[in-house]
């Protein structure tokens, strides 16, 4: 109901789902890599964070990357971890999919989700949908 003195109005933006892509060799990563339990989890996370929900896996924010830039985690021996980019508009973009060999941070898989990053915010006509 609503009330004479307040304006109660919906908004009427609606939430556009984003496209699944990927950075040429994490696609070619995330194919031949990832064993396929691994792989269709990462899959399912990406599809509900395209589709505006949080994702099924824990997650870090790799702001020391780049702001939007998001860890997705894989426990176990060993683990496996997916970094994908979510500040490209209309995009979830994946920029590396690994094992994880180091306990705690792991500075070899931030310095490739950085190039990998350059790469695609300099020429986003590379990426793999």
């Amino acid at each position: 109901m609503n009330h004479p003195n307040t304006s109660m109005t919906q908004s009427k933006t609606r939430f556009t789902p984003k496209m699944l892509s990927y950075h040429p060799l994490a696609f070619k990563e995330m194919g031949e890599d990832i064993p396929e339990d691994h792989r269709e989890a990462f899959l399912s996370s990406l599809e509900f964070q395209c589709n505006g929900f949080d994702p099924l896996l824990k997650i870090s924010h790799l702001t020391d990357v780049s702001p939007g830039v998001i860890e997705l985690k894989r426990n176990g021996r060993p683990a496996y971890r997916c970094v994908y980019y979510s500040k490209l508009p209309g995009h979830i973009v994946v920029l590396h999919v690994t094992a994880k060999t180091t306990n705690g941070s792991d500075a070899q898989l931030k310095r490739t989700a950085s190039k990998r990053l350059k790469d695609v915010l300099g020429d986003p006509t590379i990426l793999v949908r």
